[in-house]
């Protein structure tokens, strides 16, 4: 069975039992390593399980304390993406069509309203990009490349629109890191490429091109929705 599928397992079982009242606000999922056993899985793959719920705001991790089932507040139900934080093909596609539609306008109001403290300040997350990518450090590199895109959104100087890129940020970690999962076999070429769209996506901005960002930022996610397609995202 594939990893992906097992964590699908694992979500599933988990939510099977807070529904059938089995697991109730509170209560404590108990030790991963048990967890693990009962499902017959590995403490990674138990892991991503728990992280996926976790971001679904089904559970919470407490620092020294353990996993629990979340006791549910009236916020929660403000957050208008919880429903779909669960990423399987069509929703990771979904959120690259949504930031197509958004990230393109944001990197246009960039190229207008960028100062030269914010095009300094998106370089550096550039050059961080790229010494991560040196050092083959790709948590590091996928951490620069969604700060990257938060400072473009900033620098739009439009606050709703920074507002939205910043509540797309955790769905964006996941799912860069799900590309360059699906790219493994082919890491050094796909991290080159990603470098090289950011590089584009700043000299728009830096030369006040506002047409020019909007078309390398929607090149760049063109690209990004086309691994996730022939990836086979599941």
């Amino acid at each position: 069975m594939k990893r992906v599928s097992l964590i699908d397992s694992i979500v599933e079982e988990i939510k099977g039992r807070i529904t059938r009242g089995e697991l109730k606000d509170g209560d404590s999922l108990g030790s991963q390593d048990e967890l693990a056993r009962q499902m017959e899985v590995s403490r990674p793959t138990l892991r991503e399980g728990l992280k996926r719920m976790e971001l679904m705001g089904l559970i919470e991790t407490k620092h020294g304390r353990g996993t629990f089932v979340k006791t549910i507040n009236p916020h929660d139900f403000m957050n208008p993406l919880a429903s779909f934080l669960v990423f399987d093909q069509q929703s990771a596609l979904e959120l690259l069509e949504a930031r197509l539609i958004i990230e393109g306008a944001v990197a246009s109001l960039s190229a207008k309203n960028a100062t030269v403290q914010d095009t300094m300040k998106i370089g550096q997350k550039l050059i961080d990009m790229k010494v991560a990518a040196e050092k083959d450090n790709i948590k590091d590199f996928i951490t620069s490349d969604v700060q990257f895109h938060l400072l473009v959104a900033q620098s739009s100087k439009n606050r709703i629109l920074i507002k939205t890129v910043n509540i797309l940020s955790d769905l964006l970690h996941q799912l860069v890191d799900r590309v360059f999962e699906l790219q493994s076999n082919q890491l050094p070429a796909t991290l080159k490429q990603t470098i090289q769209f950011h590089e584009q996506i700043l000299a728009a901005i830096q030369n006040h091109d506002a047409a020019g960002a909007q078309r390398k930022m929607k090149a760049h996610l063109s690209d990004v929705t086309l691994k996730i397609k022939v990836g086979r995202y599941l």
